[in-house]
């Protein structure tokens, strides 16, 4: 935990030189969709040798933000950019690309609904647009997903059912399943068919539900469960690693300090950046 400190203050030192030399909030672009019939934005952050070596192919790592966020999250209110930056001028990780899509609709969600196959896009269109156009990826071992709250729900779902496709999966503060939240409308129609698609892809009975063919596909993601011991999603997180650990699939699970917060999240890039880092194969 001394050591964890340390790191952090002498990272936090080096963003302040490094958002100048990284730029705070990535690049913003955009990329139509022919399943969604929108155009869709993201935000990206390229490593400092991009430009200069246009013939090189970096890992991935694509960031997701949470329930009524937007793409901007992760640069502006997480600070990924200077994060990154500070731990690579800190040699504790190497060059990486990092994509963080825009899920936000009138109803929010990772997946597939009647009118809105996000999860299509993803896969079909988002990722490999991605892929192509930023030089990197290609393969499990030079991809990794992570994301906070509903993006952590993604996170989880994306990895576990498409096991080759990510060699690591890191998620903060998972939203789960549905909860009954009392600063939550669901008697508003957007509201409930909201909460009802995250319920149908309940991450606890995801794994329950398993066939051992899944199980073992499982096993070949590195996954981390990363939850602060005051948030309201602690017991969904619990009882996500207590499914983990009775389908016999190797895990993390850290508790911290804290809640439902950016702060928790910000903090969180801190060992979320070098544990995917440590699965890519460069």
């Amino acid at each position: 935990m001394k050591r964890f400190l340390l790191l952090t203050l002498a990272v936090c030192a080096i963003c302040t030189s490094a958002s100048a030399q990284f730029g705070a909030t990535g690049i913003t672009a955009s990329v139509e969709s022919k399943i969604l019939g929108v155009e869709r934005n993201f935000n990206i952050y390229l490593p400092p040798s991009f430009k200069r070596n246009p013939d090189k192919h970096y890992p991935v790592l694509y960031l997701l933000h949470g329930g009524g966020g937007t793409n901007v999250d992760w640069f502006v209110r997480g600070h990924v950019a200077d994060v990154a930056g500070g731990l690579l001028s800190a040699e504790e990780i190497g060059e990486m690309v990092i994509v963080s899509p825009d899920a936000g609709t009138g109803v929010m969600t990772y997946f597939n609904d009647k009118d809105w196959q996000y999860e299509r896009f993803f896969f079909e269109e988002f990722m490999p647009y991605i892929e192509k156009t930023y030089r990197c990826g290609g393969s499990k071992q030079m991809r990794a997903v992570a994301g906070l709250s509903m993006g952590g729900q993604a996170t989880f779902v994306y990895a576990f059912r498409h096991p080759e496709l990510f060699s690591s999966a890191y998620e903060m503060s998972g939203y789960h399943y549905r909860h009954n939240l009392p600063w939550k409308n669901m008697n508003d129609p957007v509201e409930a068919r909201k909460h009802q698609i995250v319920e149908d892809n309940n991450c606890i009975k995801l794994v329950q539900g398993a066939t051992k063919e899944q199980i073992e596909a499982a096993k070949t993601v590195k996954w981390f469960l990363d939850c602060g011991d005051d948030d309201f999603t602690y017991d969904a997180n619990v009882q996500l690693v207590d499914a983990l650990r009775k389908a016999g699939i190797p895990y993390q699970f850290r508790v911290r300090e804290g809640g439902h917060t950016w702060e928790y999240w910000q903090s969180g890039l801190y060992i979320a950046l070098p544990f995917v880092d440590k699965f890519f194969k460069r």
